[in-house]
């Protein structure tokens, strides 16, 4: 799953990465409003699937020569590609800033305010799916509707907020935002 916020508190509808050849719609039916969905194999992220969350973006955000976005992320191989840097983000004003490698950890806000809490959320949801639908397994084409249950409780303007601040990040900015990506599927796998 990958995932925008702001340094004010407000979020992106998420986009869905499914370990499959092909995608389908009906893979999101029961996700956040808004959210997509982009396929690979192995389930990770590539540039295709990053210019897909890229076009994503920028229909939330809006970024204009006027009004321009910056967008914070890690230094994952995906968000380099040619496609992304000079065809989209250049034409459509959006600024990458990259951390520099082994940095995410200290740099990044989001690791405490959002992936902390939505882990824990997430794994509440899928014992109450669970509960709620005895003897059946969690599939892929379920995780979207867990996430439905567990990500509003995760992403609160507050939590977002005071990590921006904590990490040294005080944009009173709607435009400066940040990238996280997590696998909730594989995180209940290891649970």
């Amino acid at each position: 799953m990958v995932l925008a916020v702001s340094a004010i508190g407000n979020s992106v509808p998420p986009v869905f990465l499914f370990p499959r050849v092909f995608c389908k719609d009906h893979f999101i039916i029961n996700g956040p409003p808004g959210c997509i969905e982009t396929s690979y194999p192995s389930g990770w992220i590539t540039s295709e699937s990053f210019l897909k969350f890229i076009k994503h973006f920028h229909g939330h955000v809006r970024s204009t020569k006027g009004n321009p976005c910056l967008l914070v992320l890690d230094n994952h191989e995906s968000h380099l590609s040619i496609g992304v840097l000079n065809y989209f983000c250049k034409e459509n004003v959006i600024v990458m800033l990259s951390f520099p490698p082994h940095t995410s950890h200290r740099l990044q806000p989001l690791d405490r305010s959002v992936c902390g809490p939505f882990k824990e959320f997430y794994f509440a949801s899928v014992d109450d799916w669970m509960i709620n639908n005895p003897g059946k397994t969690v599939t892929i084409y379920d995780i979207p509707g867990i996430v439905k249950m567990a990500l509003p409780r995760a992403i609160k303007s507050t939590n977002i907020i005071s990590e921006f601040q904590v990490t040294g990040k005080r944009h009173t900015t709607e435009k400066c935002l940040l990238m996280m990506t997590s696998c909730p599927a594989q995180s209940r796998i290891e649970r």
